[in-house]
């Protein structure tokens, strides 16, 4: 069962937040039918000066503000509207149009940006010559933002040169403008220019701004009475309308401000999607919130099971056909969100995952191995980063822990600093045997007396590789906490590497692997790790004892000490390495020496003697002198 929801079916799912709530609960009301309300006055007026309209009028639902704008410019029963094939109106308005107003739609192919060509608009005006036979032409409408070709924009240039078409032969212009604001944030033009061509414009409120219900309809004075009267007839008349107007004048609050991440979300999640092979999308025309994307011809997995892989992870979607699927964002998606759901598209079987979703953190990396996959193989883990975690306090100090058997475990440093979005950035090794084998790992906020647990991630090798072939996976998985609940996002890269020691030489070791800050801990236990933080300073005293290494006058040799010092430094990693290799482990281990759980400070204190003592709520361990171990 899953733990979390992500509803991405449509921008029309959200629920009405706690202030619009509140505004509900205190909204002045009155009798609308009689124009007395004010708060559906005030959102009326307020929606209208928006638009640069003379006025405006509060109906249900964008479907009867079309059907009311269209029954008032075509007045007359036999009249014809020119408008996109693939336009809202005529396909998902169940004809209302035709089979309540009686006017006749006149369909042009819309281009893939939602436009028409105006050469085809023209050509589609009836000749008023021919009234004996032919509908008489009284309106053109526009889609802006266009919803079936992924919310694309249209240019305000566009918007004008079908004003002026209309106006050169007697016609009105109506803007379906379900997701006007979308458009006017996208383009960058403000929404009073973006419509400035138009007679009328009906402006959904439930949709990219949040509201639960409504849509206003702005034009002019004229045209506004004439539609009250439609409204009524329609039966969309309402009593207390305040109550729902006052949730969508918190809406144009809140809301609007929030669109352009709206746009970026959809931006990241398109991206993500565009790099999982087996999906394709057109990320160049992710104008605004809206993405459809399509699973590839000959992909291990259909649409249908696509869909119901997600749905048991809380992720919803709409599946548009056979293969195509549509994704909205909306201003209850976080990026948190966004990061989940690449992480479940991931995880479909029959979907290959090649490279990172994760733009901030990773790049496109695929390396294909030298050699068929041997039936023992090494298994390198880079936890990179975490992010949205879990806030365990106000200056959370985060490590994690990672295995792929019970008894062998790792662990990185812990991030000072990170707080809730911490980075380790640090590889780990283990040796596998089996195909069913399973990668966990834990993460903790460091603590005196108890270590927390923050969540848990387990993820078996199968659904990272569909095949053991030695290639790089770098993931954005979710992280549960210890209640079930998903919270936080950890991005990790798995690699298949081959388990000979002249693979690993210590370039390949600690390429891209470098970190910030101490790479062990006392609260939380060793840390076998390949990194490029160095050796220890009881290490490296011990090889000056040996004259492995002599210091040098920083100022004036300094070049030279960074080469000797490198030198060393891959001598030390080579040694290290062949020693990991050489330890007898069974299959499903890690190649280093275990690490069966994190300890408390008693136990590491009866189990090392003298070795580590308190200072000042510190526990300080010292070691000098070397060997050959470097102990």
């Amino acid at each position: 069962m899953a733990t979390r929801t992500v509803d991405l079916r449509s921008d029309t799912v959200t629920k009405p937040t706690e202030a619009m709530r509140a505004a509900m609960a205190t909204a002045d009301v009155d009798d609308d039918v009689f124009g007395a309300d004010p708060t559906a006055v005030k959102l009326q007026s307020e929606v209208a000066k928006m638009m640069g309209k003379e006025a405006g009028l509060f109906v249900p639902s964008g479907t009867m503000g079309n059907l009311i704008s269209v029954l008032v410019h075509c007045d007359v029963r036999g009249s014809e509207v020119i408008l996109g094939n693939n336009s809202h109106i005529h396909i998902y308005e169940n004809g209302g149009i035709a089979t309540i107003g009686g006017v006749h739609p006149r369909p042009v192919k819309n281009n893939e940006d939602g436009t028409m060509d105006i050469d085809l608009i023209e050509d589609a005006i009836r000749d008023p010559r021919g009234e004996l036979v032919y509908p008489t032409t009284r309106l053109i409408c526009l889609e802006n933002s266009h919803g079936n070709t992924g919310g694309r924009c249209l240019p305000v240039e566009y918007i004008d040169s079908v004003g002026e078409l209309a106006k050169k032969h007697g016609l009105k212009l109506h803007i379906d403008g379900a997701r006007i604001f979308n458009a006017s944030v996208a383009l960058g033009i403000p929404v009073d220019r973006l419509v400035q061509a138009a007679d009328s414009v009906s402006v959904c409120l439930s949709k990219g701004i949040g509201a639960p219900v409504g849509s206003v309809i702005v034009g002019s004075e004229t045209f506004i009475t004439k539609a009250r009267r439609l409204r009524k007839t329609l039966g969309g008349g309402m009593r207390q309308v305040g109550v729902i107007c006052a949730a969508a004048l918190v809406a144009l609050q809140e809301n609007l401000i929030k669109l352009e991440g709206d746009h970026k979300n959809a931006k990241v999640l398109a991206e993500g999607l565009n790099q999982i092979k087996g999906l394709r999308v057109n990320v160049a025309a992710v104008e605004t919130n809206i993405i459809f994307f399509d699973i590839v011809e000959g992909s291990k997995i259909s649409g249908e099971k696509l869909y119901k892989h997600l749905v048991e992870r809380g992720v919803f979607v709409m599946l548009e056909g056979p293969s195509r699927m549509r994704i909205v964002l909306h201003h209850q998606i976080s990026s948190s969100d966004v990061q989940y759901t690449l992480s479940c598209f991931q995880l479909s079987r029959g979907l290959e995952v090649p490279y990172s979703t994760s733009p901030s953190l990773c790049r496109r990396r695929q390396e294909m191995a030298p050699s068929p996959p041997t039936p023992s193989r090494l298994l390198e883990i880079n936890l990179i980063s975490a992010q949205d975690l879990f806030s365990a306090s106000n200056n959370m100090k985060t490590y994690a822990v990672v295995w792929v058997q019970q008894e062998n475990k790792c662990t990185t440093k812990v991030d000072q600093s990170g707080g809730t979005d911490p980075t380790w950035n640090q590889k780990f090794m283990f040796k596998v045997g089996k195909d069913d084998a399973v990668i966990s790992v834990e993460v903790y906020a460091a603590a005196w007396d108890k270590d927390a647990t923050i969540g848990y991630v387990n993820v078996p090798l199968n659904d990272i590789f569909d095949s053991p072939s030695a290639v790089t996976r770098t993931l954005a998985l979710p992280i549960s906490r210890p209640s079930g609940r998903s919270q936080g996002i950890l991005n990790m890269e798995v690699s298949h590497k081959l388990t000979t020691t002249e693979d690993y030489n210590s370039g390949s070791i600690v390429n891209g692997s470098v970190v910030k800050g101490n790479s062990g801990s006392i609260v939380n236990g060793s840390s076998l790790c390949n990194s490029d933080v160095g050796p220890s300073a009881s290490v490296v005293a011990a090889a000056i004892a040996k004259g492995l290494y002599k210091p040098q006058v920083p100022q004036q040799t300094q070049s030279k000490e960074a080469t000797e010092i490198t030198e060393w430094r891959k001598k030390e990693r080579e040694k290290e390495m062949e020693r990991k290799l050489s330890v007898e482990s069974p299959a499903g281990s890690m190649v280093a020496p275990p690490y069966s759980k994190r300890i408390t400070s008693k136990e590491r204190k009866k189990k090392e003697g003298t070795k580590l003592f308190s200072c000042l709520g510190c526990e300080i361990a010292i070691t000098c002198g070397g060997g050959d171990d470097g102990e």
